[in-house]
């Protein structure tokens, strides 16, 4: 089922969440058939990677705040 909500962060601003709320979930296995349940299952790609391009993210302290968190 799905559960709707709505709240107020101390700042004033206004939040809403859908939480999905289900009695059993079921893992699949790979496609490969393995059946692990998801367990050691790693993406495949057939693009390269390629890295050189990105930066290393930087997280300012601000960004690492619990403030609009309604729990």
């Amino acid at each position: 089922r799905l559960e709707w909500r709505e709240w107020e962060t101390q700042d004033g601003q206004k939040r809403q969440a859908v939480d999905i709320i289900a009695d059993s979930v079921q893992f699949l296995g790979s496609r490969d058939g393995g059946g692990d349940g998801g367990n050691g299952y790693v993406p495949r790609s057939d693009v390269p990677v390629d890295d050189r391009d990105f930066q290393p993210a930087t997280v300012s302290p601000a960004a690492t705040g619990d403030d609009d968190i309604p729990f």
